[in-house]
Parts: C-alpha cells; structure tokens; sequence
C-alpha cells in the first residue's frame, strides 16, 4: 500500500536569511513535491516573509534557545540567563507545544525535523505529537560560534544522539558530536540547482570574502592580512568583504587594514539578494574559518566558477580537495602565497573539477533523494 505524503514539521531558529535559514529554503524546495512542510520560526523576520513568498506554510512562535554568547566577564548569578531557563521554558516551549496543536487543527505530523544543534523544542513537540524526531546539525557551537550551551555540550550530544535520526551537514560535524553510525546520515547541504552553475574564464581584479555576517569567527580578520601579505595590491587587486558588519568591528577591521597598508584596496561589500555576478567575476574567494561547518558560501563559489582557498579544517574538507577542487592552507603565509598563485596562474582546469563536484555532490537534485531516504527510514521504524 502506498503511504500518503508525509507532513513534515520544521524547526528554524534563525528568523534572518543566514546560512542555516538559506539551505533549510534548499532543502524544502528539494523535496516539495515529496512532503508536506510546514514551518516555525521564532519571530517575524526575513526567514517568515521568504517562506512565505514560495507559498510554505510557516508560523511564528517564539520557542527557546539553547545557548547564549559567552561573556568575558562575571555575571551576577540572579542575572544570568540559565536561572530563569526553566520557568522561560514552560512559558515558551510549552507554550510552543499548545500553539502548535492549535494550528494543525486535528491534522498529523509525521516528523519534526530540527534545522539546527542548539534548540530543543523539537524533542518535546515530537514526543507529543508521537512524531519521529529528525535532528539537523549544522554547527560546532562550541568551536565556532562560541556559544555557551544550556547544561552543557555533553547533555546537548545525549539529546541528539537519541533522535530517531541525525543530519550531519559534514564529516567533521558527525565526530564532533560523536554521533553513532546507526540511523547517522552525512549530507552535505546542497545550495543552487544543476543548471545554474556558471563560469566566465575572464575574472576581474579583485578576492572575495563573503559571509552574511562578518565576524572574527568567520576568519575576516585572517583574510584582510593574507591578501596584505600576498602583496596581489600592487598589480591591481583588490579585496570585497561583502557581509553584514557591525559598526565596532568594521572599526576594528579597518584598523587593521591601516596596520597592514591595505586600507585603500578593500572594500566593504553589504549583503546581496544576487551573490552570482560577485563570484562568477572574483579571481579567487578565501574561505577562513577555521571551524566551518560547511561552509555554503564555499559550495556558492564552487557553483559559480570562482576558486576556492580555503582553511584545511571543519567540514570545508568534505569539499575543497587541494589542488583537485581548491587550495587548502593552514596559516595566514600560506593563505598568502595561495592568493598569489591564483592570481599569476591559470586556474581553469581547478574551476571546472570544482563546479564539476559541486553538480555531482551539492545540487538540489541529487540533495533531495538523499533527505527522502532519511525520512523513509525513519517511517518505516516500527
């Protein structure tokens, strides 16, 4: 007997259209016709009106975190967040809970997926909702975002090691959570459709460091100082930061464009509804980060024929193969010297092994069969 399409109820964290938001849109539109989605976020922002605008149903609800920035200074303990963390929680995860039922109205929820690590409304829904538990995971937290973690990272790993299955966005997100074999699937996120993909052999003069947000974690600081190094400026290079910045640290970043002499060849670049005219012209783009997840934009650069130097670290090595699909470097020298090389040698051959990988591994086509599997396994559990 053929089962009906099963109705999928989403978790999204983040109400921007960051890097996690952006490939949970991939993921949806990969399997629309497969499923029947529907969306939480936790306030009204760019995430609602985009899904919203490709016709998903989607509900606001402000559910929980898990984790809060970490401080660098004591905080007094009646005013540190996790003291009210379980009274919060009966008012908004519960509560979560109550609005959810309300808008389903009778109807039934195969599975909760959760889109990202640090959130666990979705154990709760699921269990009430006598749904599976799909859990998505996409950061280090701890590594990379510096989160500090509600009871902790250990208590995080039990939680999501007992889903009834895990998403792992790259191998190295897999080992860090330690997460078993059984029921453990490795999908890289896919990010743009087959024949979209592009390459236009005549690059302009300029690198790109690209990330929603530009942030000390994200390696900004590290790419302003190996495009200095590699001293490209002095034939007419130029460096795009192109990202969210905040005031403060555009000031800090600018102060170390004036210690370096780079101060009048980089450019600050605001975040673009169309990246593809960006990646397609740069000589090359620097992936910095040294505990990436993923790294979508890299999979972006890949697809649109722009080559990749990227940290040889986190999930970036389940994409950048050096000298085969990218260039990998461990230090700012040698970040420098690879910026060089990109920009004296012919990087053709590099472009089209990487956009080849990309359509053959990253594509919407091939992403939405491999999350159709983890959902079928996880319904045909008894």
């Amino acid at each position: 007997m053929k089962r009906s399409i099963p109705t999928i109820l989403y978790i999204c964290i983040d109400p921007t259209l960051g890097g996690s938001t952006q490939s949970l849109l991939d993921l949806i539109r990969s399997v629309r016709e497969q499923v029947n989605p529907i969306v939480i976020v936790p306030q009204r922002g760019l995430a609602y009106d985009a899904f919203v605008k490709e016709n998903i149903e989607c509900y606001i609800y402000p559910f929980l975190k898990l984790h809060e920035f970490k401080k660098n200074r004591l905080i007094d303990v009646i005013k540190h967040p996790w003291r009210w963390h379980v009274i919060k929680k009966l008012r908004y995860d519960y509560g979560c809970l109550w609005f959810v039922k309300k808008i389903l109205n009778g109807r039934r929820i195969d599975i909760v997926h959760s889109n990202t690590s640090p959130n666990d409304v979705g154990v709760l829904l699921a269990k009430s909702l006598k749904a599976k538990h799909v859990w998505h995971v996409r950061e280090f937290c701890d590594l990379h975002f510096n989160f500090e973690i509600y009871n902790g990272i250990p208590q995080l790993r039990k939680l999501i090691n007992s889903a009834d299955a895990r998403i792992a966005i790259s191998t190295a997100i897999a080992e860090h959570w330690q997460m078993p074999t059984q029921d453990t699937w490795v999908i890289n996120d896919a990010c743009r459709k087959m024949n979209d993909a592009c390459y236009v052999s005549n690059k302009e003069k300029y690198l790109l460091f690209s990330s929603y947000n530009l942030t000390e974690a994200k390696g900004t600081r590290i790419a302003i100082i190996a495009f200095a190094k590699s001293g490209v400026a002095k034939q007419g290079y130029i460096l795009k930061l192109m990202g969210n910045c905040s005031e403060t640290y555009e000031n800090s970043l600018r102060k170390t464009m004036v210690e370096f002499g780079v101060e009048n060849v980089v450019e600050f670049v605001p975040c673009q509804p169309n990246i593809k005219p960006y990646f397609a012209h740069a000589t090359a783009y620097i992936m910095a980060s040294e505990c990436e997840g993923l790294g979508r934009v890299t999979a972006e650069a890949m697809f649109y024929g722009c080559p990749v130097v990227a940290h040889a670290s986190g999930g970036t090595l389940d994409m950048v193969k050096d000298g085969k699909t990218g260039y990998l470097f461990h230090t700012i020298d040698e970040c420098a010297e690879l910026i060089k090389k990109v920009c004296t040698e012919n990087q053709e051959k590099i472009i089209l092994q990487a956009q080849q990988f990309a359509i053959e591994y990253l594509s919407q086509e091939v992403y939405g069969p491999k999350i159709m599997e983890v959902y079928e396994s996880v319904l045909n559990e008894k």
